[in-house]
């Protein structure tokens, strides 16, 4: 066993992180996880109060939890040893989350429809199972009462520790419970679902459920992506290139997830972070700089797509229309240090073109958008989705929407609204809620629905109620390697 881990490791850790800079040991040691987060150019910051948890594996930025609310009473020691210990892991568990899809932003392979989901579900086992099983042991940190850490629950059981349900069903070696996650998140058969035993099926109720719950945000995500040109225009540009920066072995990146998406996670953990453990740091760096340029185009692209398809709330649109040209040299611009970096010119010289790129971005751009005060016009409700409708959009025709649906989106407008405790919005809600009763009588006139929808649009443009579910065009900050997500609203 290690010696014993203090406190301050993990705070140093996450503090370290949180600020942009490389880390140098972790209180932690697993191959390649500090390579791994030392490859990461920026975060999604994760806080309560406002409550902002955005996450996304496509624009490459972990989330990490920013916000901690700790318990100032008798059990503070307890409770921040717990949380401390508890973002680490989440750290790393998301970052994990980004290393699966490096064949993806390496050119090797890009998912279609039918894949996503099933490729999803799998990373999101492997990443379970890497900080339940792996991770979580390697933790040799005691709290206030002798206790150590972590050792009766893990981050994704708070009851019991699932070593005790993999145990009851007599799997002991890591890959054969690998296996039974990626068989359990995937919704296939697997240990867990055959046995009577009440531990090992309550971890199964928790592993099958979430595959239950990810039947539709997959394919909302991937059609979002679709529209912005993810999967070809940005891949063609931004990830098919030759020699781009990796951190996998070509073996590993050029594996055939479609025929063998199993064996795949399998040799991430038996080869791939030993392979990165043992990288160069230039190659690191380097990595890091592919992210950085990745992560600008991604939303870059979604800027442009929100711009030209009209999708933005500000008092003049005519004035934003120059904006999808500077956009587009942007995209241009970020396209050419690519290419620069991937033939072999230094990290941190391309660093420096970017810092210029960016502030001519800020100043050409976003100058723009906080002058005219604009606004994303369009967001998708995922994870948990509104009820009856899941975009989120002033003037969508919704004439395709069923009657339930329509009101169901109704009644959940207002109530998002009323919870806001805003009197300016009660007028809009009143009269949104007095049209949903409308459309509940039997006798309702043939445009009662139309009326609906017309009610919900005069909530969604309420400045009050824009804030709820909108963010600035501004928010896209890469001066500051500081981003929201455009295209998802996370509730």
């Amino acid at each position: 066993m290690s010696k014993p881990q203090t406190l301050a490791h993990y705070l140093r850790a996450l503090k370290t992180f949180s600020g942009g800079r490389r880390l140098g040991t972790l209180p932690v040691q697993l191959a390649g996880l500090r390579p791994l987060l030392n490859s990461m150019s920026s975060y999604s910051p994760h806080s309560r109060d406002p409550h902002v948890e955005e996450w996304n594996p496509f624009s490459q930025r972990p989330i990490f939890e920013i916000d901690t609310h700790l318990d100032h009473g008798l059990d503070r020691d307890f409770n921040l040893m717990t949380n401390t210990v508890h973002r680490f892991i989440i750290m790393a568990h998301e970052a994990m989350h980004i290393l699966m899809w490096e064949p993806f932003f390496t050119g090797h392979t890009c998912p279609r429809a039918c894949d996503f989901r099933p490729w999803s579900l799998a990373f999101e086992g492997f990443c379970f199972w890497i900080s339940d099983v792996i991770l979580n042991r390697k933790i040799n940190l005691y709290e206030p009462d002798g206790q150590r850490s972590f050792e009766r629950y893990s981050v994704s059981q708070p009851h019991f520790h699932p070593r005790r349900a993999f145990a009851d069903l007599g799997l002991k070696d890591d890959a054969s419970i690998l296996d039974a996650y990626l068989h359990a998140f995937g919704g296939y058969a697997s240990p867990l679902s055959r046995t009577k035993s009440p531990i090992p099926q309550n971890l199964a109720r928790r592993a099958y459920s979430f595959y239950g719950l990810t039947k539709k945000s997959p394919a909302q995500m991937f059609g979002n992506f679709k529209s912005i040109g993810l999967f070809d225009e940005y891949f063609a540009r931004f990830c098919k290139i030759r020699a781009i920066p990796a951190l996998l072995p070509e073996r590993i990146l050029t594996a055939d997830l479609r025929g063998d998406l199993h064996g795949y996670c399998q040799n991430i953990y038996r080869a791939g972070l030993m392979h990165i453990e043992q990288l160069p740091e230039f190659q690191i760096e380097n990595v890091r700089q592919r992210r950085a340029l990745q992560t600008r185009a991604y939303f870059a692209f979604s800027l442009r797509f929100l711009l030209a398809s009209g999708n933005v709330l500000a008092p003049s649109r005519t004035l934003l229309r120059p904006c999808i040209g500077t956009i587009r040299a942007y995209i241009d611009g970020l396209e050419g240090l690519m290419a620069q970096l991937c033939e072999g010119r230094s990290a941190p010289a391309v660093a420096r073109d970017l810092r210029e790129l960016d502030h001519a971005y800020s100043r050409d751009t976003r100058a723009v958008f906080l002058r005219q005060n604009a606004m994303v016009g369009r967001r998708e409700s995922i994870l948990p989705d509104f009820p009856g409708h899941t975009v989120l959009q002033p003037n969508e025709d919704r004439s395709h929407i069923k009657p339930k649906n329509m009101i169901a989106f109704a009644q959940a407008l207002a109530q998002h609204a009323l919870h806001l405790k805003q009197a300016s919005l009660l007028p809009a809600v009143h009269a949104l809620m007095a049209s949903v009763q409308e459309c509940k009588n039997a006798n309702a006139p043939r445009n009662t629905l139309h009326r609906l929808s017309l009610h919900a649009n005069r909530l969604l443009r309420h400045p009050d109620f824009v804030k709820k579910w909108s963010i600035p065009l501004s928010s896209f900050d890469p001066a500051h390697n500081s981003y929201r997500e455009l295209l998802f609203l996370h509730t």
